[in-house]
């Protein structure tokens, strides 16, 4: 069992759409994850916990590839951002 809590998950998670929905044509995978780890360090975001974050978000269908290495936000993932904590 990982030591992140839940709430964290859904922390990070709806960080990752805040960041990627700014870009609505789309926003590259290195890009989003320099965003989301450098940027938000008192999220605690590390580039292991993001990629985590990232499979599932695609996974589960909230993001969605729009070309090689390019990431759009869907309508699921607006949907899952205003339900999300904060």
């Amino acid at each position: 069992m990982s030591s992140q809590s839940f709430d964290e998950r859904l922390r990070l998670a709806a960080l990752v759409l805040r960041i990627a929905a700014n870009k609505p044509e789309g926003i590259h995978r290195v890009e989003l994850d320099k965003l989301t780890v450098q940027k938000h360090p008192r999220q605690c975001a590390t580039h292991h916990k993001f990629e985590g974050c990232f499979k599932f978000l695609l996974r589960n269908g909230y993001l969605i590839r729009v070309s090689r290495g390019v990431y759009k936000v869907t309508a699921e993932g607006v949907k899952f951002l205003e339900s999300a904590p904060k």
